[in-house]
C-alpha cells in the first residue's frame, strides 16, 4: 500500500485515519467549489465564483505530513491543496461537487511531486536580544546558527525593510543592539527553507528560556505595558538569502505583534550553566521517539514568551498543557488531574490550576481579566516548566507523549495501582494462553488456573 502524506485535519489538528478517512472532511465546502469550477480553452481551470475565505478554509482543513514526519508549511500545503483541486475538477469535467476521497487522492500525487524537488541551500537573517551566542557556531537538527557582528553590505536589509514607515522596524534597523545571527539551512521551497530556520532559532531559545527562567519571577506594579515572560527575543523581520548573500526574494517574514526592542538579556553568572543544559536537552533530544514533538512544544512555548500581552502568553502556555496533558478539546479536569500528578503536595498543585481554569474561561467566555495577570501568567508557566523538563529528561521512560500523557492519568493512590497491576497482570497471563489453546476444550471443564 502505498504511502499516505495528506489527510483532512481532525479538530485538535492532527490527522483523520482510519477507515472513515473523510470524516472531517468540509464536505459543503468542496461542493461549492466543485461546482463553480471548470476547465477551460488554456488548458486550466476557471472558477465562476470564488469566495477567498472558502479556499483559505479546505486548505486549512487539509494537514500534510512530509517524509520525515513533520507538517508542511501552510504556504506550501495550500498550493498542493489548490494544484489538486484543479485536477479533480478537470478529471471530473467541471460543474460536479468534489468528493472528498478524490481529492486527497490528488493532493497524495501533488505532494510527492513536492517532496521529490531537491532542497537547496539558503541562510537566514535575524537577530536575537543577546550580546553574543555563549558559542560562536551551534548547530542542530540539520541546521546551524552562527554570531555576525552585522549584516555589512554583503546581507543588505531589502528594499521592504529599509523604506519601512513601521516605527518600530525603523528604530531597530537603526539603534538596535541586537545580535545579527545566521541559520544556515535548506528548503525544498523558500517557505519550508524559512521555517525549517526559524524553528531552529525558537528551540533554542526556548531551551535557553527554560534553563534561564525556570523558578523565576519578575512583578511590575502599575505598569501600562508588561514586560515578556521570556528573556530571549528575536528582532521584529527576518530575511531569507540564497549562498552569495542576495535575498532569494524581495519578502519579509516579520512579526505583527512586535512591540519593540526589549533589554539584552546577560546571565548574571555568564552563559556556561545556561547553555550545558540546551547540549544536555539536544543530546537527549535525540534520542527520544517523540523529539519530533517535543520540539514543537518548546518552539510553542518560546514564541508564547515573547508576547508583552501576558494574557495571550497564558492561553498559549495553557494550550501547551493541555497538550502536554493529552486532553486538547477534552474534560479540564483531566488536564489538571493530570497536569498535577508528579507534584508532591496535589492539593496545592490541583487548587492553583483550578484557579488557572477559572481565570482562563472567564478571559475567553467573558472577555474579561479575571485576577491579577502576570502572577496568573508566572504561575501557569512554573507548571509548564516542570512538564517540559521531565519530557525532555524522559523521567519516566516514556516512548511518547501520548503515553506520557496516558501516565499521569493513572490513580495516585499506591494500593489501587498495586490493585490495577495485579488483574492486569492476570489478563496478559490469560490472553497469552488463550493464544496457544487447540479449541477442543470440554465446555464443561473447569477453566485453567
Amino acid at each position: 500500500m502505498a504511502r499516505r502524506y495528506v489527510f483532512w485535519r481532525t479538530s485538535n489538528g492532527s490527522p483523520t485515519k482510519g477507515d472513515n478517512r473523510a470524516k472531517n472532511a468540509p464536505v459543503a465546502l468542496l461542493r461549492k467549489i466543485g461546482e463553480c469550477g471548470f476547465p477551460n480553452t488554456d488548458g486550466g481551470v476557471s472558477f465562476s465564483f470564488f469566495l477567498p475565505q472558502i479556499d483559505w478554509a479546505v486548505s486549512n482543513a487539509v494537514i500534510i505530513i512530509d517524509p520525515d514526519g513533520r507538517e508542511l508549511n501552510r504556504h506550501d500545503a495550500a498550493h498542493v491543496v489548490q494544484e489538486a483541486i484543479s485536477g479533480v475538477v478537470k478529471d471530473l469535467g467541471g460543474r460536479k461537487p468534489i468528493p472528498p476521497d478524490a481529492l486527497i487522492l490528488r493532493a497524495d500525487k501533488c505532494a510527492v511531486s513536492f517532496f521529490r524537488r531537491p532542497a537547496e541551500d539558503y541562510f537566514l537573517l535575524t537577530t536575537l536580544s543577546v550580546r553574543d551566542l555563549p558559542v560562536a557556531r551551534i548547530s542542530a537538527f540539520g541546521g546551524a546558527m552562527v554570531s555576525l557582528a552585522h549584516r555589512r553590505s554583503k546581507y543588505p536589509a531589502p528594499a521592504v525593510v529599509s523604506d519601512s514607515s513601521n516605527p518600530v522596524i525603523d528604530a531597530h534597523l537603526r539603534q538596535s543592539n541586537y545580535r545579527t545571527i545566521k541559520v544556515i539551512t535548506k528548503g525544498r521551497s523558500t517557505y519550508e527553507a524559512t521555517e525549517s530556520a526559524l524553528d531552529l532559532v525558537h528551540l533554542l531559545r526556548g531551551l535557553w528560556n527554560i534553563a534561564a527562567t525556570v523558578g523565576g519571577w519578575s512583578l511590575k506594579f502599575g505598569a501600562r505595558r508588561f514586560d515578556p515572560l521570556g528573556v530571549i527575543h528575536t528582532g521584529p523581520f527576518h530575511t531569507l538569502h540564497l549562498p552569495d548573500g542576495t535575498c532569494s526574494a524581495d519578502v519579509v517574514w516579520y512579526d505583527p505583534d512586535y512591540a519593540g526592542d526589549q533589554a539584552l538579556y546577560e546571565p548574571e553568572n555568564g552563559w556556561a550553566k545556561i547553555d550545558r543544559f540546551r547540549v544536555f536537552a539536544i543530546r537527549n533530544m535525540k534520542r527520544l521517539d517523540y523529539a519530533r514533538e517535543l520540539q514543537q512544544l518548546v518552539i510553542r512555548y518560546a514564541i508564547a514568551l515573547d508576547h508583552t500581552d501576558l494574557e495571550v502568553a497564558f492561553l498559549m502556555l495553557w494550550g501547551i498543557l493541555e497538550n502536554i496533558t493529552g486532553t486538547v478539546g477534552a474534560n479540564y479536569d483531566e488536564t489538571i488531574k493530570r497536569a498535577t500528578w508528579c507534584f508532591k503536595d496535589r492539593e496545592i498543585a490541583r487548587d492553583l490550576l483550578e484557579h488557572m481554569r477559572c481565570y482562563r474561561n472567564q478571559y475567553v467566555h467573558a472577555a474579561k481579566s479575571g485576577g491579577p495577570t502576570q502572577q496568573m501568567a508566572f504561575v501557569l508557566k512554573s507548571f509548564v516548566d516542570e512538564h517540559l523538563l521531565r519530557l525532555i529528561r524522559n523521567d519516566h521512560r516514556v516512548s511518547s507523549i501520548r503515553e506520557y500523557a496516558e501516565f499521569f492519568s493513572l490513580p495516585t493512590d499506591v494500593a489501587t495501582l498495586a490493585t490495577r497491576a495485579r488483574l492486569l497482570r492476570k489478563a496478559v497471563r490469560f490472553l497469552n494462553s488463550t493464544k496457544s489453546s487447540t479449541g477442543n476444550e470440554s465446555l464443561d471443564a473447569p477453566p485453567k488456573s
